[in-house]
């Protein structure tokens, strides 16, 4: 059995990119899929996470809304978060990082770029 070295949460509506996400990092690490940053943050309060992963568009909180509540908290402010999404105007990318996200990735993406950018922010 391989050991599960870090935790990853997974917000997106989309069960394609939730289960792409999943299939990526699953074999080596634990992934917290959920469909919104409303149940993200209540995902948050039992367990927290190394990195998170959202989307802009969801239902009941969007990532802006999400990636703001993170950012004030001082549980998980520290926590990185790249955004995985199909808005992928420069305006949309510049307000992901200036909330404070380390990347922001456009969706549809290669596995590879999505496992090299994670790895990068868990392990170096």
């Amino acid at each position: 059995m391989k050991k599960v070295s870090k935790t990853i949460f997974h917000a997106d509506d989309d069960t394609f990119y939730l289960e792409f996400v999943h299939d990526i990092f699953s074999p080596s690490h634990f992934v917290l899929k959920t469909c919104s940053g409303k149940h993200l943050l209540k995902h948050l309060e039992c367990m927290l996470a190394d990195l998170i992963i959202l989307d802009v568009d969801m239902p009941e909180m969007d990532g802006w809304e999400t990636i703001k509540h993170l950012k004030i908290n001082d549980e998980t402010k520290d926590i990185p978060v790249i955004f995985l999404s199909g808005n992928s105007t420069r305006e949309m990318i510049e307000k992901g990082l200036s909330l404070g996200a380390v990347d922001y990735i456009t969706k549809p993406c290669m596995p590879s770029e999505l496992l090299r950018k994670v790895n990068t922010l868990l392990y170096a």
